[in-house]
């Protein structure tokens, strides 16, 4: 299959029975090729004698069953794996895909419908039951909720009546085709929404033959796109629908009437917009989904997945200033306040910071002693607890090399504030200066400064020295 495929790759020409560049895959959404992709349909948008027709499917998975989606695709697998007679560890191929696709992987097995709670009499219960008093885990009741607490004495059952589940197997169903978290899924659904419009593409042209030339075909999971050329009249264009249509609803599934699309000088293909050879602009993707909860374990992998929304939402024509403003925004956002302790001696006096929570530094010096409030902003944005050890030495260094000590006080004024920004790396590269975004005129905000420029991995750090 995939040596077949690739003999004439990047050519969307329906006339060859597949084409593995007929099924957009990868990940072009998210590096922001996919206007350069989807460029012919521009193209074809501001030709006149060019068709579109697009469809949208309603409940695609759950209309891929057994006979229309599972056992064709296993069918399909053996076919193509049965010249290949090699054994692999011990196993054919055919085997192989038995096993990861046959009954008992995905298809043909019991899942949970969810237990349905029965009142029943415990005298009518059977000898065979088991009976399993459950404690429930106690509830965290939100502060804006107003607890009431009640007698349930009052409400015992005198009949004796308890409260049951079944257990037997009537809760469960059987899975006969395929599951939307399978990880094969959306490569598979392309394969079934490819192999309907390849025989709705043979229907339509059984019957126009000399009306229609298809000259473009896409796919990806249920979103499917036919380009071509039509050379009839509209009423003959209404037929060409209508069977699309019929041959959709013999397969076994929906087309929904609100996503499909048909006509001349529009084009629309995985977010894809043109209008009479322009391209428009539709960013309707939110830069941060309120319906998920999200705990950050790693922040390198929360970073990479921030920068590919906001490439996904530049390449659907969304503004790159704005998306390099917001990002810097989110990652400030993660910025923490920690108070570093610094120990060294310096002429036989100590500096130290017993107390974390006073955000500040007790000097000593003979009998007199004053705290200097001087606080360490740092932002440890994926930074080990080594590496930050090592920072941390690094601040001491420097701070002990400008830090001069009297017999009596220290010079005006003491401790010099210490402000750590760490960027990652990729921020470059969506053309922004940190430097200019934090401080514009630098100079006249500080009399001195001192940039050192420590690389850790795949983050910069900029270390500012702000003296009063």
């Amino acid at each position: 299959m995939i040596s077949y495929s690739l003999s004439d790759k990047g050519s969307f020409d329906p006339s060859s029975p597949f084409l593995a560049a007929a099924i957009s895959s990868g990940f072009n959404e998210s590096v922001g090729s996919r206007l350069v992709d989807d460029i012919d349909l521009v193209r074809m948008s501001g030709s006149p004698q060019c068709f579109l027709f697009a469809c949208d499917f309603t409940a695609f998975d759950s209309h891929c069953v057994a006979e229309n989606f599972r056992r064709p695709l296993v069918e399909g697998l053996l076919e193509v794996h049965e010249p290949y007679s090699d054994v692999i560890f011990g196993r054919k191929l055919s085997e192989y895909v038995l096993l990861g696709y046959g009954p008992g992987r995905i298809s043909g097995t019991y899942w949970n419908s969810g237990r349905r709670v029965v009142r029943i009499n415990r005298n009518l219960l059977p000898a065979s039951l088991v009976v399993e008093d459950r404690r429930l885990p106690s509830l965290d009741i939100p502060a804006s909720v107003l607890v009431t607490t009640q007698d349930l004495s009052q409400y015992e059952d005198k009949d004796g009546d308890a409260l049951a589940v079944s257990v037997d197997g009537s809760d469960l169903f059987v899975l006969t085709s395929h599951g939307s978290g399978e990880l094969t899924t959306l490569l598979f659904n392309s394969f079934e929404n490819l192999s309907i419009v390849n025989f709705s593409v043979q229907e339509i042209l059984r019957k126009f033959v000399s009306l229609l030339t298809v000259e473009y075909r896409r796919v990806v999971g249920d979103d499917s796109i036919l380009v071509g050329r039509f050379r009839g009249d509209f009423d003959q264009f209404d037929g060409i629908i209508g069977t699309f249509i019929q041959c959709v609803q013999k397969i076994g599934h929906v087309i929904n009437p609100d996503k499909l699309i048909n006509g001349f000088g529009y084009c629309k293909y995985r977010q894809t917009h043109c209008l009479r050879g322009v391209y428009i602009p539709a960013n309707r993707l939110g830069y941060i989904q309120s319906e998920k909860v999200r705990f950050v374990s790693d922040a390198k992998q929360l970073s990479s997945s921030l920068r590919a929304v906001f490439m996904t939402k530049i390449s659907r024509g969304s503004n790159v200033r704005l998306a390099s403003w917001l990002y810097i925004y989110i990652l400030l956002q993660k910025i923490t306040i920690i108070t570093k302790r610094f120990s060294f001696s310096d002429d036989g006096r100590l500096l130290y910071a017993p107390d974390v929570e006073t955000s500040g530094l007790l000097v000593t010096s003979g009998s007199r002693a004053e705290t200097v409030h001087s606080q360490l902003l740092t932002y440890a944005y994926g930074l080990s607890s080594g590496r930050l050890n090592r920072t941390g030495n690094r601040y001491q260094r420097i701070i002990s090399s400008h830090l001069t000590l009297s017999d009596t006080r220290i010079r005006q004024f003491l401790i010099p504030h210490v402000v750590v920004f760490s960027f990652p790396a990729s921020l470059n590269g969506l053309g922004c200066d940190p430097m200019s975004f934090m401080f514009p005129s630098v100079e006249s905000e500080m009399r001195r400064i001192e940039t050192v420029w420590t690389h850790f991995g795949y983050a910069e750090i900029f270390l500012f020295c702000l003296w009063n």
